[in-house]
């Protein structure tokens, strides 16, 4: 494999990563909301959220549930505009660089170099959001008293 072509794959891993921690975030962020919502309701009515499915949900599905949690409409709106790029990430960039003979389409590869520039960095930043939001909720589990 050619230098350029093992550059380019290993910028989608890049993306790749970057996709999956802004996942591992929200993940964090609703089990640790559940796991709120479960001491500040303790006894008083039942509240069963089955977070250990958490793994298995999609992009969209975790951003629907991280809207029944969270206020932060900006970043919401953020996030939403990321699965788009997400998906193309994940589902595209390098199906869209094959021709179907196998050989690599150098061209599509540099023009979707930016998308997984701007992907990484938003990943990044989004992250770093999602953690802000997780530092407001996770201080009231840890360290409130029960009601």
């Amino acid at each position: 494999m050619d230098t350029d072509k093992q550059q380019y794959f290993l910028k989608v891993a890049h993306a790749l990563e970057g996709c999956q921690s802004v996942e591992l975030t929200i993940k964090l962020y609703l089990s640790t909301a559940y796991a709120l919502a479960e001491k500040l309701i303790a006894g008083r009515m039942t509240f069963k959220m089955p977070i250990d499915d958490l793994d298995s949900k999609s992009l969209d599905r975790l951003i629907e549930l991280f809207k029944t949690v969270n206020a932060n409409a900006a970043l919401l709106t953020d996030l939403r505009k990321f699965k788009d790029q997400r998906n193309m990430v994940a589902h595209q960039a390098i199906s869209k660089c094959i021709y179907p003979d196998g050989t690599f389409d150098y061209t599509t590869a540099g023009e979707l170099e930016t998308i997984l520039s701007s992907s990484q960095i938003e990943s990044e930043r989004l992250v770093l959001a999602i953690h802000e939001e997780y530092n407001k909720i996770a201080v009231r589990l840890y360290f409130d008293p029960v009601c």
